[in-house]
């Protein structure tokens, strides 16, 4: 019997410190996922610009985790992860949605997309978008002061 309470107790000890690392490592994969969609959109929308020869907005909806190219179908992005964008002050739409307008010579307004765990900024990763060139770079900044 007392072989039997030491195994449960290992197996209690066990399970409380691999849940939350479980947790941990799920909401890191989520914001890896969501960080490579953005940045995969904001590529696309400098491409058609380039291709096409005009302007292509890159649109996000903050609140409602989700971005557009250029009028098109929505890309809805994971419900446990925050957003929060920074732009020129002409493309913000309203409190929750803004836009980076990328131009045919492949310049743009410029910004930047922050994706990080509900609640902590601190651990966000930073996708900054040049205004000059166009060019979209992924920057890790967890635990660095901003």
């Amino acid at each position: 019997m007392l072989e039997l309470i030491v195994v449960l107790a290992v197996i209690g000890l066990v399970a409380a410190f691999a849940v939350p690392s479980v947790f941990a490592g799920r909401v890191t994969a989520e914001i890896k996922t969501a960080s490579k969609a953005v940045v995969d959109g904001l590529r696309r929308a400098r491409t058609l610009a380039v291709y096409q020869g005009r302007e292509v907005p890159f649109v996000m909806d903050v609140e409602g985790k989700r971005f557009r190219v250029a009028g098109g179908k929505p890309v809805d992005l994971p419900a446990r992860i925050s957003f929060a964008m920074r732009t020129a002050a002409d493309e913000v739409l309203n409190d929750a949605q803004g836009a980076i307008r990328f131009f045919p010579d492949g310049s743009s307004t410029g910004g930047r997309v922050d994706v990080y765990p509900a609640g902590r900024e601190d651990r966000a990763t930073r996708i900054a978008i040049d205004w000059l060139t166009g060019r979209v770079t992924i920057l890790r900044l967890e635990g660095a002061a901003r």
